[in-house]
């Protein structure tokens, strides 16, 4: 995922099927920040790229229409899962078995995401959630 920081997360995984049938997501130490070590691309392309810079919410729309989602719904569904993620990650930060500086490149990483960019706006002075979702929601194609 984009946002995580996982390169990896796809390429070599193995599903994981509980009861045999139904999938599950595999545990967070599957996760593996690769950006860290030097390596920002994403294992799998996502709309044509592997640069989680350029990942961002007309890339989920596209790939809503192609799989003939609502892109209503999978944009919010992206926003949403991007502010949990920033819900609950700056407060694991301090408390995660990581190097002393691995916070500070992973904050500096969400910096550079267009996904993040778009999705909490909240972060860039002058801006609130409230406006730039109204604003998000007029650009959305209905």
């Amino acid at each position: 995922m984009a946002v995580t920081a996982s390169a990896s997360c796809a390429s070599d995984a193995t599903p994981i099927l509980p009861d045999g049938i139904n999938a599950a997501l595999s545990p967070a130490y599957d996760i593996v920040p690769f950006f860290y070590y030097g390596d920002d691309s994403m294992a799998l392309q996502f709309g044509k790229t592997v640069d989680p810079a350029v990942v961002n919410l007309r890339r989920f729309e596209r790939l809503a229409g192609l799989v003939g989602l609502d892109n209503e719904l999978v944009v919010r569904e992206v926003k949403q899962t991007v502010r949990e993620i920033f819900d609950v990650w700056p407060g694991l930060l301090p408390e995660l078995p990581t190097p002393p500086d691995f916070a500070k490149k992973l904050i500096e990483r969400w910096d550079r995401l267009t996904l993040v960019k778009e999705t909490r706006p909240a972060m860039v002075q002058g801006h609130s959630i409230d406006e730039d979702d109204q604003s998000a929601a007029a650009k959305t194609p209905r």
